[in-house]
């Protein structure tokens, strides 16, 4: 056996795959690296493709996979799109709750929150998704799950309010407090009172009553993970991954691109400017998407999102690390707020 194909076997026994593994794929493959989590990258002889892992049941990564081809059907370049595997499937088992499927693997470069390319290439992201679920809305409705039908955004954030109550009650009767907890504490009447308000804004202004409205809800990429991201040499971008859709109210998208955007850009009102702007180009923001857009953003989700991370163990950072952090976006934090005023 050649060195070449030892390493490739070992590379296998390393992330727990099995040789028959090497059967399903496209083509013979040279080499085989982990590149995220849930994608490895498979290198043969004259291309190379993604291999992505799908946890959870078959028929959620069934539906995610029609949906996928209806957008290749509307022409849409946004998405890396399965390859047949060698017996003709699309997709294959690695055991009785994991699957995997398989992608080209482009040469893309990497997508940045403060680069005014890349964020105008999400904006388009964004907008082209809308038109074509408006044009084949039908179709694609075949394929999205109840269950993502029934998924509420006021259920989200009243489910976080509560975890900030209970992040601040462990700080405050934790034995031995640590700096992180002193600190989030300090500032826990605040988070608590943008996140209530946010709760408050989306409830009045028909939040619920526009998700009972079919016309009103489109496919959302939901999460902006750099990661899942990469930049053609054009400047277009394309999404790598669908896993973490949703079906929501179309202003959606928008609204957690400039969540993610916002500490990057240090919430400047030019840098929101310019999105916006490019987002009506292609649609108009009515003055209810407007106030649901900024009930959005009130929200704390920076903060939030590491106080998540830290009460529930969801990082292996050191605590040095979440102090920093909790440090940066406290300090972009009135930068934000000042940002918000303007609209309320």
């Amino acid at each position: 056996m050649k060195l070449e194909e030892l390493e490739l076997l070992s590379s296998l026994k390393e992330f727990n795959f099995a040789p028959e593994l090497l059967s399903f794929l496209p083509e013979p493959i040279r080499r085989f690296s982990q590149n995220q989590p849930d994608c490895f990258v498979l290198e043969g002889a004259e291309r190379r493709f993604g291999l992505w892992m799908y946890a959870g049941q078959e028929e959620d990564l069934r539906c995610q996979l029609e949906i996928l081809d209806l957008f290749h059907e509307g022409g849409f370049e946004g998405f890396l799109y399965p390859i047949q595997l060698a017996d003709g499937s699309r997709y294959a088992q690695v055991d009785p709750r994991s699957w995997f499927f398989v992608t080209a693997w482009p040469e893309l470069r990497k997508v940045r929150f403060c680069d005014p390319q890349s964020l105008s290439g999400w904006v388009e992201l964004i907008a082209k998704i809308r038109k074509i679920v408006a044009f084949n809305r039908a179709e694609i409705m075949r394929w999205v799950p109840e269950k993502s039908k029934g998924l509420n955004l006021l259920e989200t954030i009243q489910s976080m309010i509560a975890n900030i109550h209970s992040f601040a009650l462990l700080a405050k009767y934790r034995i031995r407090p640590t700096r992180f907890d002193r600190l989030f504490l300090a500032h826990v009447d605040d988070i608590l009172s943008w996140a209530e308000r946010a709760y408050q804004v989306l409830r009045d202004n028909t939040y619920p009553n526009g998700r009972q409205e079919p016309e009103s809800n489109t496919f959302l990429l939901h999460k902006f993970l750099r990661r899942n991201f990469g930049k053609r040499e054009d400047g277009s971008l394309i999404c790598l991954n669908i896993k973490k859709w949703r079906w929501d109210l179309a202003i959606m998208d928008l609204a957690e691109l400039l969540v993610k955007a916002g500490r990057s850009n240090q919430w400047q009102r030019a840098w929101y400017d310019s999105i916006m702007n490019a987002y009506q180009r292609h649609f108009a923001v009515t003055d209810l998407e407007q106030r649901m857009l900024i009930g959005y953003l009130m929200f704390p989700w920076d903060l939030f999102r590491v106080a998540q991370k830290y009460y529930f163990n969801l990082s292996a950072w050191s605590h040095y690390d979440f102090i920093i952090k909790l440090e940066r976006r406290l300090a972009v934090e009135a930068k934000r707020q000042d940002f918000l005023k303007r609209f309320l």
